[in-house]
């Protein structure tokens, strides 16, 4: 082995080190809230906002009775080809807590995404 090699090897086996000793602990990103009357720039109906731990996918370009009934968060399906907000209430039905997936349907396929929280609350 040259000595760039054994540099190299060195400096792996330090960052292995470092990385299992670190802390296991989770860290919760940092959030931005909006305020639920905010929601209404999303133009869907507030009775269609789903239940806490339910989720529903509005498509924006489609009439009120065509959207999907809600379901649990674990089978939201999303379309492939068409614009969509994706809603997950992750709150109480006091104190509801709405995390919102925008998703536009970008050029070139796939879907451009921005992800949204809203709540009466303070970050």
């Amino acid at each position: 082995m040259n000595h760039n090699s054994v540099r190299l090897v060195v400096t792996m086996l330090c960052l292995m080190v470092v990385f299992a000793c670190s802390t296991k602990q989770k860290v919760e990103p940092q959030r931005s809230y909006n305020s639920l009357a905010s929601l209404d720039l999303l133009e869907i109906p507030k009775d269609f906002l789903p239940e806490p731990g339910k989720c529903k996918i509005w498509f924006p370009k489609h009439a009120r009775n065509q959207q999907p009934y809600s379901s649990s968060c674990n089978t939201a399906y999303f379309q492939r080809r068409i614009d969509q907000i994706v809603i997950e209430n992750q709150g109480t039905k006091e104190e509801p807590i709405y995390y919102v997936m925008d998703m536009k349907v970008a050029e070139k396929g796939g879907h451009i995404v921005n992800f949204l929280y809203f709540a009466d609350k303070d970050n």
